[in-house]
């Protein structure tokens, strides 16, 4: 995965990202920290509220607005669960990448 800086805008109550001519709604709130890797064909976007305790991964295709995969963790003993005790501490790639892995 590499990282992407693509244009997010606020249309509404709702974020968008631009990114080749194409949209994709994004399902993230506005307070939160926003990751967006790609990978081959796919956009991945790491979805991050430490003050509320969650996170999550959406993945998008091409001409797709909304995404095709998403994993989202509720609260951090789910999060420990899944990533470790540690996950704090990890890269925003690395969160996305060690996400990925429950995706499939």
């Amino acid at each position: 995965m590499s990282p992407l800086p693509a244009p997010i805008t606020r249309n509404h109550s709702s974020l968008i990202l631009e990114h080749d001519n194409q949209t994709y709604h994004l399902k993230a709130g506005l307070r939160d920290t926003i990751h967006i890797f790609t990978e081959n064909i796919c956009i991945y976007v790491l979805i991050i509220n430490r003050p509320l305790g969650y996170l999550g991964l959406d993945v998008y295709y091409p001409n797709e607005p909304d995404p095709i995969h998403t994993i989202f963790l509720h609260s951090d003993y789910q999060i420990t669960d899944c990533l470790g005790i540690r996950w704090k501490q990890m890269s925003p790639l690395t969160l996305a990448t060690r996400l990925s892995d429950y995706l499939i």
